[in-house]
């Protein structure tokens, strides 16, 4: 569990320093919504953050996540594993008056505050990354998600009547 933890993030991104450490997603109230939560949850997230130099020499921070989260399948309500690998970059800048005019929608801007929680900016970032209706492929694959019931759902499934059509018509 973490601990709650902030930051001075000018110092933090100036010094260069680097924090890491492990985190249950269920900790965070926005992300529980979205997860199976069953007797086996291995939804956890290991996160790094570090304090770098970024464009046009302000400071920023890199903020990498990687992990797992069991997330309710939309298609058949059971468990989906859904690998989580994010990184987020933010440009510090001294104050929302000094965010730059030529709004860059590449860089994400954060203002140096000298008490930046990162509890709050990993629950956020974990959010902007779930899907908005996680679910597996007709098919009962997904490139990038694992549903446990898709073979079962898809197994009493008719065919579709347009590919039997098909494969009648190449057959003839």
């Amino acid at each position: 569990m973490l601990n709650p933890v902030s930051v001075n993030a000018l110092e933090f991104a100036k010094q260069m320093l680097e924090i890491h450490g492990r985190i249950r997603a269920s900790y965070f109230s926005g992300v529980r919504e979205a997860l199976f939560l069953g007797e086996n949850d291995v939804s956890e997230v290991r996160y790094e953050l570090t304090g770098e130099k970024g464009h046009k020499r302000r400071y920023a921070l890199r903020l990498v996540l990687d992990g797992q989260l069991s997330l309710v399948c939309q298609r058949c309500l059971g468990e989906m594993i859904y690998p989580v690998k994010h990184t987020a970059w933010f440009e510090l800048v001294a104050s929302e008056a000094s965010l730059p005019e030529d709004d860059d929608d590449e860089i994400d801007y954060l203002v140096a505050d000298a008490e930046l929680n990162l509890e709050q900016l990993i629950g956020q970032e974990l959010i902007l990354g779930l899907p908005l209706a996680p679910r597996h492929g007709e098919d009962g694959t997904a490139p990038d998600a694992l549903c446990t019931n898709a073979m079962e759902v898809n197994k009493d499934q008719k065919p579709n009547p347009f590919s039997v059509l098909q494969e009648l018509k190449r057959n003839t």
